[in-house]
């Protein structure tokens, strides 16, 4: 099935996977509409709390998803439980967390962004992989 498709079956389930994304970004912005509507927490801390570990979360997926290792299925679970222990470690400890300015987590939430965005269109535009150049050859 792989050789008669214009995209590899890897590429196919990272468009999936955008999809499952937006979706999640959807209902994380539902939700966070709601809890700053409803709660004593001003937007700004309730975007760093949830859209700076999304972002980065899905950076680390679509990066090493797309990539032609073996095995990076098993290395993107690795790396994203990481950071959440990373995110963790962060969050829990207030002094670590009221050093970094909120600036920098601004920085830090629109570079996540941008490489999110930059994982996505790199993997789409990698195109016909090698393996899908031989089955043509056949």
């Amino acid at each position: 099935m792989e050789c008669t498709t214009f995209y590899s079956i890897r590429q196919v389930y990272a468009a999936r996977m955008i999809l499952f994304a937006l979706v999640d970004l959807v209902l994380l912005s539902l939700f966070l509409i709601a809890a700053s509507s409803t709660a004593k927490l001003t937007a700004g801390e309730l975007i760093i709390q949830f859209f700076v570990p999304f972002n980065v979360a899905c950076c680390i997926c679509f990066r090493l998803l797309y990539s032609k290792k073996e095995n990076s299925e098993l290395l993107a679970l690795f790396f994203c439980m990481i950071w959440t222990a990373v995110w963790v470690q962060i969050v829990c400890k207030e002094a670590i967390y009221q050093v970094v300015s909120v600036p920098v987590w601004i920085a830090m939430l629109i570079l996540s962004a941008l490489y999110f965005g930059y994982s996505i269109w790199k993997g789409q535009k990698q195109g016909m992989p090698v393996e899908l150049l031989l089955c043509h050859r056949i």
